[in-house]
C-alpha cells in the first residue's frame, strides 16, 4: 500500500488519545488502519460493526485483552457508541489504544454533544491525491514546475493522468483499467444516492414527521 500523508500524525496521536479516521467509503480507512497497527509494533484486534461476531464482542463487552490496540470500524452504527467509546476509553486507555473508523457520517456525529470532549484526536481521510502517488511534494508554483528535470515532469504527467481518468479511490486507481473505473463510479453512484441521499431523506422527514406529531398532540393537550 502507498503510504498516506496522514500516517506520521497518526501514528503521534495513536500515542496520546483514541484517532478517529473520517472518510468517504472505499477511500481506504480500514486499509490506512491496519497499515498503522503493523507499523505501531503492537499487538492488534480488528473489530467491524457490521459483522455479527464482532458486534456481539463489542456489546459484550469482552475485546481482546491480550491486544495492544482495538480497531473499532462503523463502531458509529450503535445508538449509544459515544457512551460505549466513552466508558471504554476512561477504564481501559492507555493500556490500550483506541482507533475509530467510519464514514463521513462518524465526522459529523462526533461533533454533536461532548461526551467525547479531550479523548480523541479527529482525522478526516480523503482519496489518494497527486503528492501521495509521487511520494513527494507537488510543485507549489509554475516556476518550481519548469524547475523540475524531466524525469519528474514525466512522473507527475503520468501519476495525473491517473488521477483524471481513474480518480483517487484506491480500487479505480489501482485497477488501472477504464472499464473496471466506470464499473466502480456506477456502483459507487447507486450507493451513494440510496444510502445517504435517500436514506438521510427519509430519516428527516421521519424527525419532521415527529415534531410535526408532538406539536399536535401538544396543542390538543392545551385546549
Amino acid at each position: 500500500m502507498l503510504p498516506r500523508q496522514l500516517q506520521s500524525v497518526l501514528l503521534k496521536d495513536l500515542q496520546k488519545k483514541m484517532v478517529m479516521i473520517a472518510g468517504p467509503r472505499q477511500c481506504g480507512k480500514t486499509t490506512l488502519a491496519k497499515a498503522l497497527a503493523k507499523k505501531t509494533g503492537w499487538t492488534s484486534h480488528y473489530y467491524n460493526w457490521d459483522v455479527d461476531e464482532h458486534r456481539k464482542q463489542i456489546l459484550e463487552g469482552s475485546l481482546d485483552a491480550a491486544s495492544r490496540l482495538w480497531i473499532l470500524d462503523e463502531i458509529h452504527k450503535y445508538r449509544r457508541w459515544k457512551n460505549w467509546l466513552k466508558g471504554n476509553f476512561d477504564q481501559h486507555h492507555p493500556q490500550h489504544a483506541f482507533l475509530v473508523t467510519g464514514s463521513a457520517k462518524l465526522h459529523a456525529y462526533s461533533h454533536g454533544g461532548d461526551s467525547l470532549q479531550g479523548r480523541y484526536y479527529a482525522h478526516h481521510l480523503h482519496p489518494f491525491t497527486l503528492s501521495e502517488l509521487l511520494h513527494k511534494k507537488v510543485p507549489a508554483s509554475l516556476n518550481d514546475l519548469l524547475a523540475c528535470d524531466v524525469k519528474d515532469k514525466a512522473e507527475m504527467q503520468n501519476a495525473l493522468q491517473n488521477l483524471m481518468i481513474f480518480g483517487g479511490f484506491p480500487e479505480p486507481l489501482f485497477s488501472a483499467s477504464e472499464q473496471e473505473a466506470s464499473r466502480w463510479r456506477l456502483s459507487y453512484g447507486v450507493r451513494l444516492v440510496r444510502d445517504e441521499i435517500v436514506l438521510g431523506a427519509e430519516w428527516v422527514i421521519a424527525g419532521e414527521f415527529k415534531n410535526l406529531i408532538e406539536s399536535s398532540c401538544f396543542w390538543i393537550v392545551s385546549r
